[in-house]
């Protein structure tokens, strides 16, 4: 058993692959394109986000203002008691103009319009905040316009230039998506800290957990909870499903510098939200909205033509090595999984970026997955986009 493991080891450890400048810098705009269409797309999602919260706004006033309590210290530095209706369609108005002033301009905004319009995002989200608690509280609007914050929107910039702002793109997915990771990290401390010291006890695993949490959100509520009973007596269900969501909560964060895993990624958690939805009532509309926007692959369908030639052969230790040959005669070189990865993802875009998930390298070992490619040890021009 434990040669075996080894050997799927060796076989990951045996994907290399060295990037040339001009595939560095095929990567780099790439990233930057999905980012900085996905930032214009994010402005108007946040103008829908604006009239999504006027009506939360309306329908709260009608409440007592007892009921209105500030939870932390920006809530009653800024919004210690309810605004009026004028001073808060006043601020909502401005942000409207803000966020289209934005999506007017071909160029980065000022800092000043910025730090304005995520400031006027947090104000407005205080007012639901200081009802009590509320599943939905737009905490990715804030992160999206708080890590942007810093990040150039232009793509017209020299390979230095470049390099940086991929780097903050990364940090700026990383902020995003480690959300997640912690909340999958505070489960797996839960689940071994009851079953370590307090096994009798309910945990995450336990087969009714789920079906327990549905009674409490759905009584907090004062829904039935008769239609959705029968999903919870099938053996292991439960047990699967969280697990998968454990592993995509744990490593989302690996979006954050794998391009082609992005897309998955925000369909994974966009699918997360709405199972909550489904089984517990825990809504995050703005959520899925925003991961759909930010994760989706515009790269795809804003691509240079590029022409290179690829070529695909067999080591000794009959590994693939894929190599693409550009123009100006750059090389980029892949070996073992790495190849085959790249190869599929060049070939399907879309589907292929499923080969960057962690863990994927362990099928390509154990799956005859190799007769999918069929090496060739003459070059083959293919005229594609990149």
């Amino acid at each position: 058993m434990i040669q075996q493991l080894l050997s799927l080891f060796n076989g990951y450890k045996s994907s290399e692959y060295i990037l040339s400048k001009t595939g560095e810098e095929i990567n780099y705009t790439q990233n930057i394109k999905q980012f900085c269409t996905g930032f214009y797309a994010m402005q108007i999602v946040i103008i829908w986000w604006f009239i999504y919260k006027t009506n939360i706004y309306y329908f709260l006033s009608q409440r007592p203002k007892s009921l209105f309590e500030p939870m932390h210290y920006f809530a009653k530095i800024f919004m210690p008691s309810p605004p009026l209706p004028f001073m808060y369609y006043s601020i909502v108005g401005v942000g409207v103009i803000l966020t289209l002033y934005i999506l007017r301009l071909k160029k980065t905004p000022h800092m000043i319009i910025r730090v304005i319009q995520l400031f006027i995002v947090m104000w407005i989200n205080l007012f639901q905040w200081s009802f009590g608690f509320a599943s939905d509280t737009s905490d990715l609007v804030i992160l999206v316009c708080l890590c942007s914050l810093f990040i150039p929107i232009r793509s017209e910039i020299n390979f230095k230039e470049k390099e940086m702002q991929n780097r903050m793109i990364h940090y700026y997915f990383a902020g995003i998506f480690i959300t997640y990771t912690i909340s999958g990290l505070w489960k797996v401390f839960g689940i071994a800290y009851k079953l370590s010291f307090k096994p009798t006890e309910v945990s995450w695993l336990s087969p009714n957990a789920a079906l327990y949490n549905a009674v409490v959100t759905n009584r907090n509520y004062d829904f039935a909870i008769e239609p959705i009973l029968k999903f919870y007596q099938f053996p292991l269900f439960w047990q699967i499903c969280f697990i998968l969501v454990l592993f995509i909560q744990l490593f989302c964060w690996l979006g954050a510098c794998r391009l082609p895993l992005r897309m998955w990624v925000g369909l994974s958690l966009f699918i997360f939200h709405e199972v909550n939805n489904f089984f517990f009532n825990i809504d995050f509309p703005p959520a899925c909205v925003v991961l759909l926007v930010i994760c989706f692959p515009y790269h795809l369908f804003n691509k240079s033509k590029l022409n290179y030639n690829t070529s695909i052969t067999l080591s000794t230790n009959g590994d693939f090595v894929y190599t693409k040959t550009y123009l100006n005669g750059d090389v980029d070189w892949y070996k073992g999984f790495t190849a085959f990865r790249e190869i599929m993802y060049d070939r399907h875009p879309v589907w292929g970026g499923l080969w960057f998930v962690p863990g994927a390298w362990v099928f390509y070992k154990i799956l005859p997955l190799q007769k999918l490619i069929t090496p060739n040890h003459t070059p083959i021009i293919i005229k594609g986009d990149q």
